[in-house]
């Protein structure tokens, strides 16, 4: 019989498997049906339903290789199939691209069929797409669809609640969770959503209890793994009798893993293996870590072992703090309010964030608004010895780990004197972690790895002795950073004359001398600093940034397309000879090569085929979108163009040439009202923060290019009596009234401008 030819009778009585999965008795359906899940069995004999119903269980019984190679049979059969499409929509060649998945779903939403069911699971699964993209709107509009066909579906709730958890709107996540458990109790998805949105409201002591109870008579090793995680992160905040008997609950669950996985492949070994690492290491049993971390081959735990038995005594310091969870690109609020808890002092992180976070936060401008409270702010460089003292003095304090693209905080509560490790809060996480203080190398970067501690003026005395003389140069970068934000390269080269006196041999010191000599216009020089720079510290990206930064600067194509072709295909750094240990590039190396590959006729094909790569690997990388959608405009294909200029925007809503790229693109395809709206969308979203003036610019310049002069003076009269005296906006508005003949107004505002202290800006 062929693969496509049905049976009259099927292998196995589908209903009642279905049954059964339905009711998350996945063992129960396992020995139904175990005489199939045999090497012997013919797998070209099942129908597609039985390939698909197979593929699911098979995932719920840890079997999640084997799940992938029945749908791709599945696919092969019947790619046309609704419910094969559905369900194998991740399983799919690489050659699939997701903007043509995406594009394919905009041009024919509905999945078809006459079943509600799988057309509002179908909503659901693309909801979350969109919202991993970050176009929450279209997410919404998915939802909708979805509940419209199916209005109380489990599924679809707790697709929907994930999305809301990925716009940090947390209370909304939980409400849609709360319901999808209700409406299928046991659900191990909807499980993972309720657990999750709990602790994001700091609600970890009923997450842990409630996933406990569902999974003691559960079937599902998903959820029991769930539940086992959430004891941990309970345990994690208690100490004694109290972790003891939680830390025996998770072991009890972690038990009961294999039984419940008869088909566990690797990948569900190693979750399993995992989580019995993760209650050794809280019950701080060696020879458990030993035995689970051999098995996981994890080098960070043998080197915490080797520390153990060569330090037999020392403490386990944990200063008292309260745990955050950051919101959308809020890491340095978030560190600092855990860094100051552990001091006794609360803040609000939402408040911080509100006034200067926008696309990130400066360190100097948390700073600027710390100090405007009262607090005695410090910058250093972060050296083991010195991460050890400030601990053992009660003072925690923020890690900011930099990156080619962007970078991340941290804040550091804790030392472990035996295991010679950092004890650290990650704001992206609940859980705690740790470092190895041997990573706090002070010769990755010029100026070593930043610190920032904050203390109350009662303190500062404590904190200044703490500090080593050098911390006058990491002080000064951040000032210079924010001088050269705020006023502009002039003022800014007070600042690195004054560090080149006081440390002149200092790589920190040649490091501002060169990033002040590309801003001043001295680009041989900077180029040369950075590439003496990158033969000391080649594993530094904010020096690989500034080196190519130079190179554009110096206006060689042909400079900058060779190192980036060595980056990209060699894996090969600049200035060096020998090749990079990474998997992958960074992807906004991949993302600029790319760029530069589509400007020739020749090579336009490979610069594609690179940024369709990229983005399978990381879909989440706002450059390789934006520059995608360059390209497809090149080639004419305006469909793909504004969809990829749309996640670009989506993914870095702080980028104006993102956005105004898409708003300039809707705008030539006779749609410039949308692109006004999208504008305007972020104005009223962003707007109010000082440190997103340049929403109202990218608004008002677009209305006043595209022929709608009265509407962008509407528009810059509202932005400049929110943001009168921001030295951006106002060197923006006066020639901008000039251009309306508005001279009273251009004058009133340059003589506001001088007034705020601004060289460049008023010249």
């Amino acid at each position: 019989m062929s693969a496509t030819e049905s049976r009259s009778e099927p292998a196995i009585p589908l209903a009642k498997v279905q049954n059964l999965y339905d009711r998350h008795q996945y063992l129960d359906a396992y020995n139904f049906t175990s005489e199939l899940w045999q090497d012997s069995t013919d797998v070209p004999r099942l129908s597609t339903d039985e390939l698909i119903l197979a593929s699911r269980l098979a995932a719920r019984l840890g079997g999640l290789r084997l799940s992938r190679w029945l749908l791709r049979e599945a696919l092969k059969r019947d790619p046309h199939n609704p419910r094969v499409r559905y369900f194998a929509r991740y399983v799919r060649s690489s050659r699939l691209r997701l903007l043509d998945e995406l594009k394919t779903f905009n041009a024919q939403p509905d999945l078809g069929g006459d079943d509600p069911e799988l057309r509002a699971s179908w909503y659901a699964s693309y909801g979350f797409t969109w919202a991993t993209l970050r176009d929450f709107d279209r997410a919404y509009e998915c939802f909708a669809l979805a509940h419209s066909l199916r209005p109380n579906d489990s599924w679809v709730l707790t697709c929907e609640s994930d999305a809301l958890g990925m716009a940090d709107r947390w209370s909304d996540s939980l409400a849609s969770a709360e319901r999808a458990w209700e409406a299928d109790p046991g659900s191990p998805f909807a499980a993972n959503s309720l657990g999750t949105s709990l602790l994001h409201l700091g609600r970890v002591q009923e997450s842990a209890d409630r996933l406990h109870i569902a999974a003691e008579n559960s079937q599902s090793y998903q959820l029991v793994a769930e539940a086992c995680w959430h004891q941990c992160a309970l345990a994690e905040t208690l100490e004694g009798q109290q972790r003891r008997h939680l830390l025996e609950r998770a072991r009890t669950l972690a038990d009961k893993l294999p039984s419940l996985a008869p088909l566990a492949d690797r990948d569900a070994k190693t979750t399993f293996a995992r989580a019995q690492l993760d209650i050794a290491e809280l019950a701080d049993d060696h020879a458990e870590i030993e035995r689970w971390s051999t098995q996981l081959r994890s080098p960070f735990h043998r080197q915490l072992l080797r520390n153990l038995n060569k330090n037999a005594a020392g403490k386990r310091i944990r200063l008292p703090f309260r745990r955050t969870i950051q919101t959308h690109e809020t890491c340095v609020p978030a560190s600092v309010a855990v860094a100051l808890s552990a001091g006794g002092v609360v803040i609000s992180t939402e408040e911080m964030a509100a006034e200067i976070t926008f696309g990130g936060t400066p360190e100097w401008a948390a700073a600027d608004w710390l100090r405007a409270r009262g607090f005695h702010v410090r910058f250093f460089p972060v050296t083991p010895e010195l991460a050890a003292e400030l601990i053992q003095h009660q003072i925690a304090f923020v890690i900011s780990w930099e990156a080619d693209a962007s970078g991340h905080a941290v804040a550091a509560i804790g030392l472990d004197q035996r295991a010679e490790t950092l004890l650290i809060h990650d704001p992206q996480s609940f859980r705690g972690i740790e470092y190895l203080l041997r990573i706090l190398d002070r010769n990755v970067t010029p100026l070593g790895i930043k610190g920032m501690a904050v203390v109350t003026e009662d303190r500062a005395a404590d904190l200044d002795a703490l500090l080593p003389p050098e911390s006058a140069l990491m002080e000064a970068a951040h000032e210079h950073q924010k001088v050269m934000a705020l006023q502009g390269p002039a003022s800014a080269r007070k600042i690195t004359d004054g560090v080149a006196k006081l440390f002149p041999s200092h790589p920190g010191a040649r490091y501002l001398q060169s990033i002040q000599d590309l801003d001043d216009g001295h680009v041989g020089q900077a180029l040369q600093g950075f590439q003496e720079l990158l033969r000391q510290f080649p594993n530094s990206p904010t020096v690989r940034v500034r080196f190519m930064s130079a190179c554009r600067a110096l206006g060689n194509s042909d400079l900058v397309r060779k190192t980036l072709k060595d980056i990209v295909e060699r894996g090969v750094l600049p200035g060096l000879e020998s090749q990079q240990e990474w998997i992958y590039p960074p992807d906004r190396y991949v993302f600029e090569y790319a760029d530069l590959l589509r400007l020739s006729a020749e090579t336009s094909d490979q610069a594609e085929a690179l940024l369709h790569h990229l983005i399978r690997r990381q879909c989440t990388s706002a450059g390789a979108w934006h520059n995608l959608g360059d390209l497809l405009w090149q080639k004419r294909d305006m469909e793909g163009a504004l969809l990829c200029y749309r996640i670009a925007s989506c993914l870095s809503n702080s980028d104006e040439h993102y956005a105004r790229a898409y708003a300039a693109g809707l705008a030539d395809e006779k749609r410039g009202e949308e692109g006004f709206r999208w504008l305007e969308g972020r104005v009223r979203r962003f707007g109010s923060s000082p440190h997103a003036v340049a929403t109202w610019i990218s608004w008002i310049g677009t209305l006043e290019d595209r022929g709608y002069p009265e509407r962008a003076l509407t528009a810059c009269k509202e932005a400049l009596a929110q943001h009168g005296d921001s030295p951006e906006l106002l060197s923006f508005a006066v020639p901008f009234f000039a251009r309306m003949g508005d001279w009273e107004g251009a004058e009133r505002n340059l003589s506001q401008l001088k007034s705020r202290d601004n060289p460049a800006a008023f010249y």
